[in-house]
């Protein structure tokens, strides 16, 4: 149930296939859109799909990283909180990675053995399933929102934003409403159409 989401898209896909050149699914509850990500994928073959990595540290079984000796050894992962590209690639992506959810769903009886960041990583690492899909992963990091100078009001974040495109929310208790506010209405032109500014 927790990867439910994909299952919808399938049918979001079904419904608008003839309407947009290009999609964008973005996990609402991770990633903000604070810009247009699609700009680097307009010009992009519809069978292609743009992804982020993320790097993350290795770790054993129980939870716990290894010695000190592998700790520096990192592991390049895709993100699938942001998934975008031409209207094929991505329909195409998404009915794999449906059957992938179906299939290790029935493979595994434990129910928190099937993690979304490992069969996203398995499937795009699998180039037998995914043959009309054209991936292309950036290594360009995606900043928190904390990073920027959220968590401190006094600060300038809302220039420091306006450098991104997408930013991940990163901490929950930052007050991410009045620091996007504070973004919006440092633009001349935004300020002038939000009644809040």
């Amino acid at each position: 149930m927790n990867l439910r989401r994909w299952a919808c898209y399938p049918m979001l896909l079904g419904r608008v296939r003839r309407n947009f050149k290009h999609i964008l699914f973005v996990d609402v509850k991770e990633m903000l859109i604070v810009g247009d990500p699609l700009g680097r994928v307009r010009n992009q073959s519809p069978e292609s799909v743009h992804l982020t990595s993320n790097i993350h540290a290795l770790s054993t079984k129980h939870g716990k990283k290894k010695s000190d000796k592998t700790q520096s050894t990192r592991q390049k992962s895709v993100n699938p909180a942001i998934i975008m590209g031409g209207a094929r690639g991505v329909r195409r992506l998404s009915n794999a990675m449906l059957t992938e959810i179906a299939r290790a769903a029935m493979q595994h009886k434990k129910k928190n053995s099937v993690t979304e960041l490992g069969l996203f990583n398995q499937l795009v690492r699998n180039e037998f399933i995914l043959t009309n899909v054209k991936l292309m992963t950036s290594a360009e990091p995606i900043p928190e929102l904390s990073s920027l100078g959220g968590s401190n009001p006094k600060s300038g974040s809302s220039l420091a934003i306006s450098n991104y495109t997408l930013i991940r929310a990163g901490n929950s208790n930052l007050a991410v409403n009045a620091i996007l506010m504070k973004h919006i209405c440092s633009s001349a032109l935004d300020s002038t159409v939000y009644s809040d500014c």
